[in-house]
């Protein structure tokens, strides 16, 4: 895989993460939660009622925040969280090198001026592996479930992890994907 494929890779990775935490942000501090809903039970109201609701409904402002406006609500330590948080590497791509049990020796393609790196990844009993081809002419993806035994060396992969790899050449994955082109 390319080295802009694995950016984009990575980069989407980050995007999920970033989107996650400030979702659960909003969710526990409850800004998803309007504050001026009225609610009219129509079971029991009459016309008169029901128009007078509307009414009110109706002159309450219903302005839409922007982003920004969010952002700057949120404390200063969250928003250095959510910068660690889009700072991490969580997913590599790269060509097996050799296969040794449930440990992968996988080179990465660094950056141009750095070297390559040799991962070792070492999947958990319960790892998800699955085959994604693309379809070179359409661009179509279709994915099945692969068994390790089924990974050969010289495979192009993408794995997984759930810690930061930035720092480590060693971790665990629970997902792996073999690229077929």
């Amino acid at each position: 895989m390319s080295k802009k494929n694995t950016i984009t890779w990575v980069l989407s990775a980050i995007i999920v993460i970033v989107v996650l935490v400030v979702a659960e942000f909003f969710i526990k501090t409850n800004l998803l939660t309007p504050e001026n809903t009225n609610v009219v039970n129509l079971n029991n109201a009459n016309q008169e009622e029901t128009k007078s609701a509307q009414n009110d409904a109706n002159s309450v402002s219903t302005q839409q925040e922007t982003p920004k406006s969010i952002t700057e609500r949120i404390s200063p330590e969250i928003q250095e969280q959510i910068s660690k948080e889009q700072e991490k590497i969580l997913a590599l791509n790269g060509t097996v090198e050799k296969i040794e049990t449930r440990t992968l020796s996988v080179r990465i393609n660094t950056e141009e001026k750095q070297p390559e790196k040799i991962y070792q990844v070492t999947l958990t009993p319960k790892a998800k592996i699955m085959l994604t081809k693309i379809n070179p002419e359409t661009g179509s993806i279709s994915t099945s479930d692969l068994s390790l035994s089924e990974i050969k060396t010289g495979d192009e992969i993408i794995v997984w992890s759930k810690e930061d790899l930035r720092n480590k050449t060693e971790f665990e994955s629970e997902y792996l994907e073999v690229i077929s082109r």
